[in-house]
């Protein structure tokens, strides 16, 4: 007889959908004027949880090339129309800088680019995936300063070429969050040494931008609420789940768009 796992079990579909809702909160209070505060709150639990599932994609995954391109071509298409609505809605209440394939694909490329060399992959196609990422960073090290004295009326300019080129600068969370992508490929097959990794990860974050006093960690430096999603990543269960392949790719720049749009027009209160 088969031994039923003990405690909550998740899959990566489970998790995912999670995420989904965590995000679309987060994005309200982004987009929306008067949205309450604690839907940003809410929302330091979607990205860890999304990055943690995109590493064991990238482990599971039976052709990584053809994954690192999906991400890629998302990755632009999401640039463009942020950069689009900016343009279209001068009057939103904020202009769309999020492109989080962006910052996936980078995870995804450095891991590639380590095991190649650690032996656990293609050594020649390492080597190759490691010269489009030096050039991409010198590209956008170039490009990105140019879009922003160049439109300086379009308040996320940087996006389009930091897509195009994709940027460990300038990716949405910067270089921390491809550290942060690392670590969780790294430690995923180690519950103890994820919770000990993610938590240490969490209050260095914290650290970064001053304890300060304890209204200052809810209302303005509370990126550290991430820590909360520990234990949704610790229930995962290793399973696919229905899968919804394509309902994040979607629904990511659906989602964004169209709340841009509303808060260019309504609010809370």
């Amino acid at each position: 007889m088969k031994k039923r796992k003990k405690g909550v079990q998740m899959t990566t579909t489970a998790l995912k959908l999670l995420a989904l809702a965590l995000m679309f909160c987060d994005h309200i209070y982004e987009f929306i004027g008067g949205a309450p505060i604690w839907l940003t709150w809410l929302g330091r639990l979607s990205a860890p949880l999304f990055l943690f599932c995109m590493v064991w994609g990238v482990h599971y995954t039976h052709d990584r090339k053809h994954y690192l391109k999906g991400l890629y071509f998302w990755g632009v298409f999401m640039a463009v129309g942020d950069l689009l609505l900016a343009w279209l809605l001068p009057g939103a209440k904020t202009a769309p800088m999020n492109n989080i394939f962006v910052t996936f694909l980078l995870v995804g490329m450095v891991i590639t680019i380590i095991e190649g060399f650690r032996g656990k992959g293609d050594r020649s196609e390492a080597k190759k995936l490691l010269w489009l990422l030096i050039l991409a960073q010198v590209a956008s090290i170039v490009l990105v300063p140019m879009a922003i004295l160049g439109l300086p009326q379009i308040e996320n300019a940087f996006v389009l070429p930091a897509s195009v080129f994709p940027s460990l600068l300038f990716c949405e969370g910067g270089p921390i969050w491809i550290l942060l992508g690392l670590m969780l490929y790294y430690t995923k097959e180690n519950k103890r040494s994820l919770a000990i990794s993610y938590l240490a990860f969490s209050l260095l974050v914290m650290a970064m931008g001053g304890f300060g006093t304890l209204q200052d960690l809810f209302y303005q430096n509370y990126q550290w609420l991430m820590a909360l999603s520990l234990p949704f990543m610790l229930c995962y269960n290793g399973e696919k789940g229905r899968g919804l392949k394509r309902l994040f790719y979607v629904f990511y720049p659906a989602h964004v768009f169209i709340l841009c749009w509303l808060g260019s027009f309504v609010a809370f209160g």
